[in-house]
């Protein structure tokens, strides 16, 4: 993992075509996986230039795979979503994502592709092993996904902590400013914070919060 803190990205900092034509793949469709889904979903219905290309939705057969149709999403097993996507943007709990990391979603990985973490709890303690043919990304929104969607909105944005774990591709950050300002976050800013930091933080937060 990097161990990258310190620089502060806002709107304008991300290349007018860091996605341009990427398949992108949301797995969850919970709190915050539906909130990031529809953020990335208005931004590629608009069909602008350099703009990405489609967002789907990766999720098992439940009431949350219901409502993503209801949005209009093609829903697909979590194992098709990921084979179909350029970006994979990981949106399930923490607990559940290294057992479907090992079954489902790094064995359908594509080489070149990018995999994006919402916490950098699997990555810190290593608890997840990306390939290392892929860029690894991190984009930690600071608020939950109702916030994360109404700010979006508004054209607020919401604050996120955010860094590039793997460089694969040559592209990785380029990659994670581009879903960063699609998802909403450059609007209020990006701040660099690595995973083992991130995950610090947020165990730290939880602790003295519960205390």
């Amino acid at each position: 993992m990097t161990q990258n803190s310190g620089r502060f990205w806002r709107a304008g900092d991300a290349g007018p075509a860091a996605l341009a034509g990427e398949r992108v793949a949301v797995l969850g469709y919970g709190n915050l996986g539906r909130a990031m889904a529809l953020n990335l979903g208005d931004v590629a219905a608009r069909g602008s230039e350099g703009s990405l290309a489609r967002v789907i939705v990766g999720n098992i057969d439940d009431e949350y795979a219901s409502q993503a149709r209801q949005d209009g999403f093609t829903v697909l097993p979590i194992d098709q979503a990921v084979g179909s996507a350029d970006i994979v943007f990981i949106l399930l709990p923490d607990e559940v994502i290294p057992d479907l990391f090992a079954g489902s979603i790094a064995p359908n990985l594509a080489s070149g592709a990018a995999m994006v973490l919402a916490s950098g709890y699997n990555l810190a303690y290593g608890l997840v092993a990306p390939p290392e043919d892929v860029d690894v990304l991190l984009l930690a929104p600071r608020m939950g996904g109702e916030h994360v969607r109404t700010r979006f909105l508004s054209g607020q944005g919401f604050l996120a902590y955010g860094s590039v774990e793997q460089d694969a591709s040559g592209r990785a950050l380029d990659r994670l400013l581009g879903i960063a300002d699609a998802a909403g976050a450059l609007q209020a800013g990006l701040l660099e914070l690595d995973a083992r930091r991130e995950a610090d933080l947020d165990l730290f937060v939880e602790q003295t919060m519960g205390a």
